[in-house]
């Protein structure tokens, strides 16, 4: 069993990239890239979050809108506005 419940990951999102199955890690800039070609999107449509800056700091300089995760009652409302479902 691997370190992440994957079906349970892979139920709630679009794309998965786990850094040690792709050989990359944040903040490398290959990761962000990768997940975007997997998206099929361009970085300003893509919203990362996070609960370290360094990684925010790096998604940014990708093009992506980011969000620091402190906890979901922040998290949440925050990515909801920035992908417009409020």
């Amino acid at each position: 069993m691997g370190l992440y419940p994957l079906e349970r990951i892979q139920a709630l999102f679009d794309v998965v990239v786990i850094s040690g199955e792709v050989g990359l890690r944040k903040p490398d800039q290959a990761i962000f890239a990768l997940t975007v070609d997997k998206l099929g999107l361009a970085s300003p449509e893509c919203v990362f979050v996070d609960d370290h800056p360094g990684h925010l700091k790096a998604a940014r300089e990708a093009g992506m809108a980011t969000v620091l995760h402190k906890d979901p009652a922040q998290s949440i409302p925050e990515v909801e506005a920035l992908l417009s479902l409020t």
